[in-house]
């Protein structure tokens, strides 16, 4: 789950609210489920996922206002991403900087699966 998070820019919008990815990832340690959407074109292309986090954002909420009551409520909150454009990208040249490090990205995408 923390490389999903990692990967999914997910950070930016935390750090907004004043969290880390560490504090992030203590919140969602204990979640037991997280319902996930995903959206399969014809050809087998993930078209869109989609995570509920309604009720762990509920949660954290809850455990960061620091008192016994907390009087916000977290309403709805679904964090969507939608792919686009497959084998549709214009010729270009990946820098000698970034090849050098291939081997570790093919590593950490297997990890992913």
């Amino acid at each position: 789950m923390e490389k999903v998070l990692e990967t999914s820019g997910i950070d930016l919008i935390f750090g907004g609210l004043g969290w880390s990815l560490d504090e992030l990832y203590t919140e969602l340690k204990d979640m037991k489920e997280l319902p996930v959407s995903l959206w399969i074109s014809p050809d087998g292309y993930l078209i869109c996922y989609e995570f509920d986090m309604t009720d762990r954002m509920q949660a954290a909420l809850d455990n960061l206002s620091g008192t016994e009551e907390n009087f916000q409520t977290i309403v709805k909150t679904k964090l969507r991403v939608t792919c686009s454009n497959f084998n549709e990208i214009s010729d270009f040249e990946i820098p000698k900087e970034i090849t050098s490090g291939a081997v570790e990205f093919e590593e950490f995408c297997q990890e992913m699966i």
